[in-house]
């Protein structure tokens, strides 16, 4: 096994931060949970979700609605939605719970920018594409700007995958970037093509207020059971 120092500069550091700093070895577990640590950092819904919990104690769900209105009707979707829409009068009032269970609740979410190092303005992404027919060289062009937050050790990896002679049976002529671990390029390019990508804006995360029986605390209530 390598020492700190024979890892990266960063490692280095780290060892001198704390003389007892020893990296363990990756597993493919760290992999996934690197991909949910990244989710949790772009996240935003569950701001969203405790204020209008706490706005549906205080207002009718008509208010809360014109407050956080719908996606509009006529707006486009990358992913078809064909299911019925909640209108404003199917809100349901939130159960009884304290602003300051919400609130803390909020502080929780808050810590998890201390865990990650996220919570800085201007995290998300942006990408463009020009059209062959208004570039020089006849050809569209992709750019792409995941602008995350700057990390030590950095979010991205610059990966290649390249056969030694590309043929039907081995056909990759791959490059670009990925994160720690990951067996593939997650922007990058090919021959052919390039590829980028950027935040939606996914809900990832969802508020429940829950109704625990008071005789037993392993049960909570459904659907008025």
């Amino acid at each position: 096994m390598r020492s700190p120092s024979e890892l990266a500069f960063e490692y280095t550091i780290l060892e001198l931060i704390n003389h007892d700093y020893d990296p363990e070895p990756w597993r493919p577990t760290d992999t996934l949970v690197w991909g949910k640590v990244m989710s949790w950092d772009l996240r935003g819904n569950i701001d969203a979700e405790i204020d209008r919990a706490m706005l549906l104690g205080a207002t009718t769900p008509e208010n809360v609605a014109a407050l956080y209105p719908a996606y509009p009707e006529d707006a486009p979707l990358i992913v078809p939605h064909d299911g019925p829409r909640v209108e404003p009068s199917q809100l349901s009032p939130a159960p009884a719970v304290s602003n300051t269970s919400l609130r803390r609740v909020a502080t929780n979410a808050d810590l998890i920018d201390t865990l990650t190092g996220g919570g800085a303005d201007g995290l998300g992404s942006n990408s463009w594409v020009i059209a062959g027919e208004r570039t020089a060289s006849g050809m569209p062009i992709l750019a792409n700007d995941p602008h995350l937050g700057i990390r030590m050790p950095s979010i991205w990896h610059q990966v290649g995958l390249h056969c030694r002679q590309v043929s039907e049976t081995c056909p990759f002529d791959v490059a670009g970037f990925s994160f720690a671990g990951v067996p593939g390029v997650i922007i990058g390019h090919n021959d052919r093509i390039a590829w980028g990508f950027t935040n939606m804006g996914p809900d990832v995360m969802d508020l429940y207020i829950e109704r625990v029986n008071p005789d037993d605390p392993n049960q909570y209530e459904v659907n008025g059971e």
